[in-house]
């Protein structure tokens, strides 16, 4: 890299210790950061699409009272991010606490450092891999030590998002689950799994590339030989 340009490094948190975080990864003054959040940092939900809401301005609205609906007053003091913007479309949003994104800048600052993203781990791996997945509805399923998280994505809009704890079940149990609740009929989509951390009863139900459980096809995009996870940055938090 030249010296004259300065380096971007991935910033992986799964826990509010950022000083910690900065000093074990222990990057030169004047590293750019682009931080990944996951865990219990991250707060995920969906924002349907509204005639009567329309500007974006009016969106973010929504996804504020979304959080706010859903999680308390304390989501009050939480940044909202909306990822995807189209006419006519849900959009996935996210939320993070603002006093951890003072923490960042702040520890950050204090080292000569420069935080130039931060992102939620959900959105950083989709978009990682987005390219390579090849169906108009499928599940994108990411698999954390602390959650699991469930996105039911169309060819135009994010449909329905959960996360979960760690069950002690499959991973098309799971999916049969959801289905259901979902109302939805007709053949089921593939499943893509993205996973992170040590195994889990959830992770050990996805160890084949590409297994047929029950009615579900169950895609595990970690598994990729000679090519490095998106998801493997989570390992060394």
């Amino acid at each position: 890299m030249s010296r004259w340009r300065p380096e971007t490094v991935l910033l992986p948190l799964t826990d509010g210790d950022v000083a910690a975080r900065l000093d074990a990864l222990e990057p030169r003054r004047g590293t750019r950061l682009h931080a990944v959040l996951a865990g219990d940092l991250v707060r995920y939900g969906l924002v349907r699409w509204s005639d009567e809401f329309t500007s974006p301005a009016e969106r973010q609205v929504l996804a504020q009272q979304y959080f706010v609906e859903t999680f308390g007053e304390a989501a009050r003091g939480w940044a909202v991010c909306q990822h995807s913007h189209r006419h006519g479309a849900a959009t996935l949003a996210s939320a993070v606490d603002r006093n951890l994104i003072d923490a960042l800048d702040a520890a950050a600052a204090a080292r000569g450092l420069h935080v130039v993203a931060i992102e939620p781990h959900l959105a950083h791996v989709f978009n990682a891999v987005r390219r390579r997945i090849d169906a108009d509805l499928f599940w994108f399923v990411t698999v954390e030590p602390q959650w699991t998280t469930l996105l039911l994505v169309s060819s135009r809009e994010p449909l329905h998002v959960k996360r979960l704890p760690p069950l002690r079940t499959t991973l098309s149990t799971l999916l049969d689950r959801e289905w259901f609740a979902l109302g939805i009929e007709g053949e089921r989509c593939p499943a893509y799994v993205m996973r992170s951390g040590p195994p889990s009863p959830v992770r050990a139900a996805t160890a084949a590339p590409a297994p047929m459980s029950a009615n579900w096809q169950i895609v595990d995009l970690s598994l990729v030989p000679g090519r490095a996870s998106p998801s493997a940055l989570l390992r060394a938090a």
